[in-house]
């Protein structure tokens, strides 16, 4: 069946290495750091925006904090080696909430995400913005680059960045937070260059 055109696939995808390029030259700290988290946790902008209940032992869905400015500081833990915290997940009910660890060996994301935790240390919530401008934040930024990316488009990157490092499809479906792998696998882009070294050992051959 053929695509049709102006959906998702026949857009430019966003690399790793671009959106780290884009997150890194964000002049805005604030910006930056929303793009962060977006791409630490492979997630929706809107999950940005969610308070979070404390029982977490119980499992309680959060609720849509609408007037939010932000997620809250106490949803969040740094440690020495790691950052983590919840987010809901909107889709899949039968785990509705998931934890997202970001490691120190993604150093450059890493630093950005806990040096934003611990700036915002003070403070109720992590980002000082209404619930409805966290999307329109990210999607601008975005903009900035090409005027076919949208927050979601983030997502994608991550799942596909995940899948060519690790190889296994159900850790893109546990970091996305996916009840079907299914699901998971259309998140993932195909990169020629990464099938032809896996397949056959090469790169591709230079332009003459």
């Amino acid at each position: 069946m053929p695509r049709q055109k102006g959906n998702w696939y026949d857009k430019e995808r966003i690399t790793y290495a671009k959106m780290k390029e884009i997150i890194l030259s964000c002049p805005d700290k604030r910006t930056q750091a929303l793009l962060a988290f977006q791409f630490a946790s492979g997630g929706r902008a809107g999950e940005l925006a969610y308070e979070y209940s404390h029982k977490e032992a119980t499992g309680l869905y959060p609720r849509p904090a609408f007037e939010s400015e932000g997620a809250k500081i106490s949803s969040f833990s740094a440690g020495l080696d790691f950052v983590s915290w919840f987010v809901p997940n909107f889709k899949n009910h039968k785990t509705q909430r998931r934890k997202v660890e970001l490691f120190l060996e993604e150093d450059w994301l890493y630093e950005i995400v806990k040096a934003w935790v611990v700036f915002r240390g003070g403070e109720t919530f992590l980002f000082d913005i209404k619930r409805s401008r966290i999307k329109g934040l990210i999607d601008a930024e975005l903009k900035r680059y090409n005027m076919a990316w949208s927050s979601h488009d983030i997502r994608h990157c991550r799942a596909t960045w995940i899948a060519e490092k690790t190889g296994n499809p159900y850790l893109v479906k546990e970091s996305l937070g996916h009840a079907r792998l299914e699901t998971s696998t259309s998140y993932v882009s195909v990169n020629r260059d990464l099938m032809r070294q896996k397949l056959f050992g090469t790169l591709p051959p230079t332009k003459q």
